[in-house]
């Protein structure tokens, strides 16, 4: 999960690249939506999974 280890400042905010739009968000909401997901049943691996396919897949 690599991204999501360490104790990081939670009030820090990291750059995302959504859809090449670079975008501010404070790490507190990753990790939000990431328990989200896996409350869901969702394994992180599979959110990762998906994410780095629809990368993939972009024009």
């Amino acid at each position: 999960m690599g991204f999501f280890e360490g104790d990081k400042n939670l009030s820090e905010n990291v750059d995302l690249y959504i859809y090449g739009e670079k975008k501010r968000i404070a790490y507190k909401k990753i990790l939000e939506s990431r328990n989200a997901f896996l409350k869901a049943g969702v394994s992180s691996e599979a959110v990762y999974r998906e994410s780095k396919d629809q990368l993939e897949k972009r024009p």
